[in-house]
């Protein structure tokens, strides 16, 4: 793993299959997509609606921007295409914490990839970010990523009942937080 500055606000984190960059131009249409597809928006907590080109960009800008965000795209280091994006948002710098969100496009899921991520993030949240710890939700219903969560020794702390409302009806919402080594 290595951590290269590309310029002063960009971090590049190089691991074996994935990196973790700034966004490009080029990722805009996949970002799209993304912000597009129902399915993940719904696995996102997010109220899936139309994205434009334009729209995307911006969020991209926004995301990016933010003081209290770090915003990565996660790509794949064979191709250097972007597979989908990772973030800390709500950085409480103070304590150290921040809320953690992770999104894969649907081919690139259940291939050990979100680990990967994981590791990347964490080493470079512990050494550059000083965070020390990781808190997220996650719609109950998402047993994929409940699964990576657990093996990644994110423990649940709470659960919001019938929480979330989602096209198949209202979910409950786990609260997972994870120590940083």
């Amino acid at each position: 793993r290595q951590f290269r500055n590309i310029y002063k606000k960009a971090v590049m984190l190089k691991g074996d299959k994935v990196e973790l960059r700034a966004w490009q131009e080029e990722d805009v249409a996949t970002m799209k997509m993304i912000r597009n597809d129902v399915r993940l928006q719904e696995a996102l907590m997010s109220e899936a609606r139309p994205n434009s080109i334009e729209r995307t960009r911006q969020w991209l800008s926004e995301k990016t921007q933010h003081p209290d965000t770090r915003f990565f795209v996660i790509a794949s280091t064979d191709k250097n295409q972007p597979i989908g994006f990772v973030q800390v948002t709500d950085i409480n710098r103070r304590s150290g914490w921040g809320y953690l969100g992770i999104c894969l496009i649907p081919s690139q899921q259940a291939k050990g990839l979100g680990s990967k991520v994981l590791n990347l993030l964490e080493n470079y949240l512990i050494q550059v970010t000083g965070l020390r710890k990781l808190l997220l939700y996650v719609v109950g219903n998402n047993v994929p990523a409940i699964k990576l969560y657990k093996k990644y020794g994110f423990k649940e702390v709470g659960v919001l009942k019938a929480h979330y409302k989602q096209s198949t009806g209202y979910q409950d919402v786990m609260l997972m937080e994870h120590l940083l080594a």
